[in-house]
Parts: C-alpha cells; sequence; structure tokens
C-alpha cells in the first residue's frame, strides 16, 4: 500500500450507522427548516393565547405649529401658536364573548404546532432511512469485495494445483485456460465492486453532508438467527401499525382538525361580540391635538397643563351584512377540509401500497417466509 493510501485511510473518519444519522441531521437542510417551522408554530400558539387579553401602553411627544386662518386675515385673539402636546396612554381590553372566536383560534394553533412537530419527525424519519439505505449498501459493497479477494486467493491456489498437474501431465492444457477465464471474471467483478463502492460513499458523503471525506464505515451487519428464517408478519398488521404511526398521517388528520376550528373561528362573525375596555390617559391633550382647552391655555411646552382621564365601557357590536364575505369565507375553508380529506386518504394508500410491497418483496427474498 502507497504512502498516500495508508494516509488516507488513518484519515478517514470512523462512523457507526448512529453516528452517521446524528451527523446528517445537523447538516440537513429539511430538518432544519422543519425546526424553524415548529419554532414559528409555537410562536403563533403563543400570539393566539395573548388574544384572551389585549393591552397597551404608548407614549408621544408632539410640537405643532397652529395658524388659524391660512388664506385669510388672522381672526382677533387667534394668533399664531406653537402646541407642545405630550401623552401617555395604557389601554387594556378584554373579549367577553367573541362567538367562540378566541377559543378556536387557540386550539387551531395548538394543533398546527403538534402537526409541526410531526413534520420534523417526518423529516427526521425520511432522512434516517436514506442515511441507513446508503450505509449499508457501502457495507455490503465492502463485504462483497473482502468475499470476493477470499476467492481469489482460492483461485490462485488452484491455478498452482493445476499448473503442477499440468507440469505433472496428470491433466491436459486446457485446465489452465479454463484457470485464466475465471480469474478473468474474478477480476471484472472485483473492479465493478470498487466502482460501486466508490459510487455508493460518494452517494452516502453526499447525504451526510460530507462530501470529498474519507469515510470508514464500523458497523457490522447484524447477526443472523439461528434457523436463519425471520418471522413471517401478516400484511394487513403491518399496514394498520403503519397507518397509525407514520408521522405525515398524523400531520395530515391534526392539520384537518386545525381546518375545523378555523371554520369555527371564521363562523364566529355571525355571532354579536360583547368586548370590555378601559382607557386611562396622562397627559395635556387626551381628545384631538389643538381643540377644546388646548386651544385656550396653548403652551409650546408639552408637560404644561396635564390632565388625566379614565374610560371604561363596554362595547356590544354584531354584523348584519358583509356583501357575504363570511359566508364566502366559511364556505373556503368548508372546500380546503374536503380538499385535505382527500389528501389524507391519498397518503394513506400511499403508506399501504409501500407497506404491502415491501412486506412481498421480504417474502420473495426469504423463500422459506414464502413457503
Amino acid at each position: 500500500m502507497s504512502a498516500l493510501a495508508i494516509a488516507m485511510v488513518l484519515a478517514a473518519r470512523a462512523l457507526t450507522l448512529e453516528q452517521a444519522i446524528a451527523l446528517a441531521e445537523e447538516r440537513n437542510a429539511e430538518v432544519h427548516a422543519a425546526l424553524v417551522d415548529e419554532d414559528r408554530a409555537k410562536l403563533h400558539t403563543l400570539r393566539a393565547n395573548l388574544e384572551r387579553v389585549q393591552a397597551s401602553v404608548d407614549a408621544s411627544i408632539g410640537e405643532l405649529y397652529d395658524k388659524p386662518n391660512l388664506f385669510g386675515p388672522t381672526p382677533p385673539g387667534s394668533p399664531d401658536i406653537l402646541l407642545g402636546l405630550s401623552s401617555l396612554e395604557a389601554r387594556l381590553g378584554v373579549p367577553i364573548f367573541s362567538g367562540f372566536r378566541v377559543e378556536a383560534d387557540i386550539a387551531r394553533a395548538e394543533l398546527l404546532e403538534r402537526a409541526s412537530s410531526q413534520d420534523t419527525e417526518r423529516e427526521r424519519l425520511t432522512l434516517a432511512l436514506a442515511v441507513a439505505r446508503a450505509y449499508w449498501s457501502v457495507r455490503r459493497l465492502t463485504l462483497l469485495e473482502e468475499a470476493q479477494r477470499a476467492s481469489t486467493e482460492r483461485l490462485a491456489e488452484s491455478e498452482r494445483l493445476v499448473t503442477a498437474r499440468v507440469d505433472a501431465g496428470l491433466a491436459a492444457g486446457l485446465d489452465i485456460n479454463r484457470a485464466a477465464a475465471r480469474r478473468v471474471r474474478l477480476d471484472v467483478e472485483r473492479t465493478t465492486l470498487a466502482n460501486q463502492r466508490r459510487e455508493a460513499l460518494v452517494r452516502l458523503a453526499v447525504v451526510l453532508g460530507l462530501p470529498g471525506e474519507e469515510l470508514e464505515l464500523v458497523d457490522n451487519p447484524p447477526a443472523p438467527t439461528e434457523d436463519g428464517e425471520v418471522p413471517p408478519a401478516d400484511a394487513a398488521i403491518l399496514v394498520s401499525h403503519a397507518l397509525d404511526a407514520r408521522p405525515e398521517l398524523r400531520s395530515a388528520d391534526l392539520r384537518a382538525a386545525a381546518l375545523l376550528e378555523e371554520k369555527r373561528s371564521v363562523d364566529s362573525r355571525y355571532w354579536p361580540q360583547l368586548d370590555a375596555a378601559l382607557l386611562m390617559q396622562l397627559g395635556n391633550n387626551p381628545a384631538l391635538a389643538g381643540v377644546g382647552s388646548r386651544a385656550v391655555n396653548a403652551s409650546a411646552i408639552p408637560f404644561v397643563n396635564i390632565v388625566g382621564d379614565v374610560q371604561l365601557g363596554l362595547t356590544l357590536r354584531m354584523n348584519l351584512f358583509d356583501t357575504l364575505q363570511t359566508t364566502h369565507a366559511s364556505a373556503d375553508v368548508g372546500h380546503r377540509l374536503r380538499r385535505a380529506s382527500f389528501e389524507r386518504a391519498g397518503l394513506a394508500r400511499e403508506v399501504e401500497s409501500e407497506v404491502r410491497f415491501s412486506s412481498n418483496s421480504a417474502q420473495i427474498s426469504c423463500p422459506t417466509m414464502a413457503t
């Protein structure tokens, strides 16, 4: 082995399957994007819960120039003035009855948050499956190469025996040609396996996000059972388990439930809305700038003539006609809900087809199971 080959082997990164999956998750863009969506869903849940109480505090300072009659003579006693305005406002609003809009929005946000978690789990499982397939593809080809090298060594010993027998006159020269033909076949197989293993290594490095890096896979294949058989499994049981366990199906169910809550939120516009509000103001212009007592007690300093104001009340609102906007919005959510049900049925069919195909392939690859 050359010095360069030795250096490459020493520099190769040893990886178990578990380490490979963890490394792929750290570098996979789809997994990180799903995690970002999950964080956004959590933020939306928090925002929906904060709609139970709406509170705000605003402060403002302004300086206005007031000219009473811009295109005519200035009225007596109304000179040009500077208005210094300041205001500090605290508002508190509580929806006493919103037609179940607040409750529906909170439930919808929580369902979408759970669906986002299932989407992240789906991306992780998909990535883990891709890594496992690439990992064991490399290991299988490596083991085949080792077996092929053992065959080459046995062929070399056979060639020596054939040559000795021919030299001794105990065998025909045709046996040497047969041994040479077997040698050529083994050389072709060795070259093919080496190329396939290099291709599989490149594919694995790309999946792991480590293109160009030398990898050494150290996990061994699982040991076979004593009788060499895999216990058979009923395809219907496997399908039932997959339909219950697959995260994409759980995500579809949660998003369908979120659409039901969205429809309940839209339908809340048919109900009357009752809100309680509290407003506390502190400033020299609690109403509108330049009107009322401020026009009389004009001052250019914002913190002169400070007064306080408190307002507390209830507001009852009900939409009587909105050009069918609420009706159309509710119908649109209903259409999206129907589409979601069809998409969920399609996902279920794909999962069932995949499970049944995998089950049949496993039985075909194991003749004992098929019998």
